[in-house]
């Protein structure tokens, strides 16, 4: 443990060497309007989203000095409203502005590893067989045999336990969070966080209206999704903010308002039990910063790095741990190599350490997203357990009225198209290859044809020079997703195409287990792959050798 802490101490510090480097290309010069109370009006160069946390930068330095709450885009001026988290004083009249989040993240993710083991060894994995099973109160949620375990499992949970919970794609992760933390905020004080905003408001969006006296999603409100929006008072009191009001009183405009949110938030979380809801980030600022819980749900923990956990650990009796073993890893600046990114994992870290122990992990085994031929794949190569999609799901293919070809047909709903070509590298040693590209551009224009429609398809590709390639290829397609795996991480898509553009064995090497497992179980309906069997056939990629022979015995192949 001490060695997987040290190194990855190294690599925090690395990358916070290199965002230095980088902020300090990306800053703008700034100007305070207006300040009052904690709202500051600041005209800015800066480009920026609102819920961003932004400070001063000043030799090579950036201070965190608020969250960007809205941006006010006027014809001659481009102004940003700040929540401060300082006093006007510590504001300059004039200043470089910069973006602070990921450096505040990552300076409290060093410090807080000084204390990782400590923090650990307040847990201890609950064996299965202690899971109560006695009925639940009448679940709000439908619920099988495997979510309704992890639930009693989560409910069974004493202080100082943890709970691993396995859940591989579509097998009801969020639901049985939903569930477990409704119930348990009745009367403990639960907080539910994960990497990204998309996992906690998947888990708010499946609440019941019932739940808005105890809920609380804490973020900015133009980061939160729509439906998950109902459990936000920033939501309720930053609408409708008039327009063309001077600095001034913009600034008191937004003061009345905050006074409102903050009261809100307050009369829950100064409640004897609640659930709150916001990223691991967040949670480290206002109004949660000191906050302690009775009980943590960490979500999609395999994409978030166990320095990161640590923030949301120290602060909890109690900790369901949910993931899956074989989808990808955090990303960091001075790590590429994917077996020591696994290594940093919350969920793939805590795994290992239950080492023998695994018998008390919890697994989800229904499959609620994807046609029976495309789960089937990950069930037989990557867990070697079975996963049973449910009859709902079984046989869900597109609704096509015509197809033109045939590996359009819905009734095969994976398919390889093989094409010879030749992978060529950028001056960032990133892999393209042109040809590929073109299929992919022609490809997807005939799926919009023949009536699928843009937001349902995804092209992903492990590289993110064949992305720019794709989409200079794609022209008119402007409207198409077109991502690497690694940034598509938890979304789904009636058709999914993927590229694989490597034809070198070093190359093909990179697509490995984890990432192979990310982009086959992110199609719904239809996986269509494109990339040459020759080179995969000639490398010593088994894992590509198992997914084109599995298409060929289960779907389609088509030589182009």
């Amino acid at each position: 443990m001490l060695d997987i802490i040290s190194r990855l101490k190294n690599i925090l510090k690395e990358d916070e060497v290199r965002t230095i480097v980088s902020v300090s290309g990306k800053y703008g010069r700034s100007e305070l309007k207006a300040y009052d109370s904690g709202i500051a009006i600041v005209e800015s160069a800066l480009a920026i989203e609102p819920g961003s946390l932004v400070g001063i930068h000043e030799r090579g330095r950036v201070d965190p000095i608020g969250f960007v709450v809205d941006v006010k885009v006027e014809r001659l001026s481009r102004k940003l409203v700040l929540h401060a988290s300082v006093a006007k004083g510590d504001i300059p009249d004039s200043f470089e502005m910069a973006e602070a989040e990921f450096l505040y993240s990552l300076r409290e993710r060093m410090r807080i590893l000084d204390r990782a083991e400590q923090i650990i060894s307040r847990f201890r994995f609950v064996p299965t067989e202690k899971v109560k099973t006695e009925s639940l109160e009448q679940p709000h949620l439908s619920l099988d045999e495997y979510e309704l375990k992890a639930v009693e499992a989560s409910l069974s949970l004493e202080d100082g336990e943890m709970l691993l919970v396995m859940g591989p794609p579509g097998t009801g992760k969020t639901q049985f969070i939903a569930e477990a933390a409704r119930i348990l905020a009745k009367k403990e004080k639960v907080f539910v966080t994960s990497q990204t905003h998309q996992a906690v408001d998947n888990m708010f969006e499946r609440l019941p209206p019932s739940c808005s006296d105890y809920a609380l999603r804490i973020g900015s409100h133009l980061k939160i999704s729509d439906e998950a929006r109902r459990f936000s008072p920033e939501h309720k009191y930053l609408e409708n903010v008039p327009e063309n009001t001077n600095d001034n009183d913009l600034a008191k405009e937004y003061v009345r308002r905050f006074e409102k949110i903050k009261l809100a938030q307050k009369d829950i979380l100064t409640k004897n039990s609640f659930l709150v809801g916001a990223t691991v980030t967040k949670s480290i600022t206002d109004p949660l910063k000191e906050k302690q819980f009775d009980i943590v749900f960490i979500d999609e923990a395999h994409n978030l790095c166990f320095s990161s956990a640590l923030l949301a650990l120290d602060r909890t009796k109690k900790a369901v741990i949910v993931g899956d073993y074989w989808q990808l890893p955090p990303i960091y600046k001075s790590c590429n190599k994917l077996n020591d990114r696994v290594k940093f994992s919350t969920f793939n870290l805590f795994y290992d350490r239950m080492g023998k122990e695994t018998q008390n992990l919890v697994w989800l085994q229904h499959h609620y997203r994807c046609n029976e031929k495309i789960i089937a794949f990950s069930s037989k190569y990557v867990y070697a357990r079975p996963i049973r999609t449910i009859d709902k799901y079984r046989n869900q293919k597109l609704q096509l009225t015509s197809f033109a070809y045939s590996w359009l047909d819905p009734d095969k709903p994976i398919v390889f198209l093989d094409i010879e070509s030749k992978e060529e590298i950028n001056e960032k040693k990133s892999r393209f290859n042109i040809k590929e590209a073109h299929l992919v551009s022609w490809v997807s224009g005939r799926i919009l044809e023949a009536g699928v429609k843009p937001k349902e398809v995804i092209v992903l590709t492990p590289f993110k020079a064949q992305v720019d390639k794709i989409r200079e290829e794609l022209k008119g397609l402007n409207n198409l997703m077109v991502k690497t795996v690694h940034r598509y991480v938890g979304g789904e898509r009636d058709v999914v195409v993927f590229s694989v553009a490597a034809t070198y064995p070093s190359s093909l090497g990179f697509i490995d287990k984890r990432m192979i497992n990310v982009f086959v179980t992110r199609a719904k309906k239809k996986l269509i792959v494109i990339g040459s069997s020759q080179a995969i056939a000639n490398s010593e990629n088994s894992q590509l050798q198992n997914l084109y022979e599995y298409i060929q015995s289960e779907g389609l192949v088509l030589r182009l």
